[in-house]
């Protein structure tokens, strides 16, 4: 009888933790904002007007506010910017084609994740979907070079949660770094260079303790650039 109960309290929980999953795909899926869409369409119209074989940043708002003619116009090829403010790991597989295909990019920096963290998705979760992202990366442009930026820290008012996203980004960094190098490809660490004592976002390189100031972007500039050469 004790047996009995064990399996039917366990399959409750499989099943409770099944529904919760699909209420937070739901849930996230529904909090995309129509210019999202928008936006996706227009990368697709732009593209065929544009040069193949250059460099595309593609990812969230860290990748969308980031001034990419400003830091790399000395480069000797030309730097596109595929970010959407808002993305998830999640929704970027769905426009990879729309936003990379027909620029056949040379060279492709990836940054995703934290919206994710901050939907409360899992570092498991995270890993699933941006693996998902480089294995599409890597059968439609298998001769593109890659670079995987680790997700940023944060520096909220709200400290704890802040130290709670954090420690779940240190994971899901860790699981992207471990994706980079089964797939041979660069990892960037940034949230070791942006990070302050206190485990936060360095307070000198942000505004609003998530997105990142003209300081906080040279800090990337520097740590990419010389790679990109």
């Amino acid at each position: 009888m004790r047996k009995k109960r064990i399996i039917i309290l366990t399959a409750a929980l499989l099943l409770a933790a099944v529904v919760l999953t699909a209420l937070i795909c739901f849930f996230i899926e529904k909090s995309k904002p129509q210019t999202y869409e928008e936006k996706v369409e227009a990368f697709a119209e732009e593209n065929p007007t544009l040069e193949q074989g250059q460099i595309v940043f593609i990812g969230d708002s860290m990748t969308a506010r980031y001034k990419l003619g400003r830091h790399y116009k000395d480069l000797g090829l030309e730097v596109y910017n595929r970010g959407i403010s808002g993305d998830t790991a999640a929704w970027l597989q769905t426009r990879l084609e729309a936003s990379l295909l027909d620029l056949a990019p040379s060279k492709i920096v990836l940054m995703i994740g934290t919206n994710d963290v901050n939907y409360g998705r899992s570092a498991q979760e995270i890993a699933t979907d941006y693996e998902n992202i480089l294995r599409w990366m890597r059968q439609n442009l298998p001769e593109a070079e890659i670079w995987c930026v680790s997700i940023i820290p944060q520096n909220t008012d709200h400290s704890e949660q802040a130290a709670q996203n954090n420690a779940q980004i240190r994971e899901a960094n860790e699981k992207i770094k471990a994706l980079a190098c089964s797939y041979g490809l660069e990892y960037v660490d940034l949230y070791s260079l942006l990070v302050d004592e206190n485990g936060l976002l360095n307070g000198a390189y942000s505004t609003d303790g998530l997105h990142l100031n003209r300081r906080g972007y040279a800090v990337w500039t520097n740590a990419l650039k010389e790679r990109l050469q």
